[in-house]
């Protein structure tokens, strides 16, 4: 069996105008039990959408802007941080 490794990324949800990355510990917990049990994998890695994209890009920095189909979010991501002051959801 060939080893493999998985991302699970978390997008920021508002709940009542407070932006977080998770909705709930143990639904955060199940997506990464779910992860970690398809076959082969045996490394897990969790990170925000804004965080990944900036990564993606291969950026240190980046304002990244989201344009869902239902939202659109704005985030500024330094060092893998997404700041809290800076993250706006339209």
């Amino acid at each position: 069996m060939v080893a493999s490794n998985a991302i699970v990324l978390s997008p920021l949800v508002s709940v009542n105008n407070i932006q977080l990355h998770f909705e709930s510990v143990p639904g955060f917990l199940r997506r990464q039990a779910l992860a970690l049990a398809a076959p082969g994998v045996f490394k897990s890695l969790s990170a925000c959408d804004h965080v990944a994209a900036t990564f993606g890009a291969g950026l240190g920095y980046a304002c990244v802007v989201d344009v869902g189909d239902q939202k659109t979010s704005v985030s500024c991501v330094e060092d893998a941080i997404s700041h809290p002051a800076t993250r706006v959801c339209m």
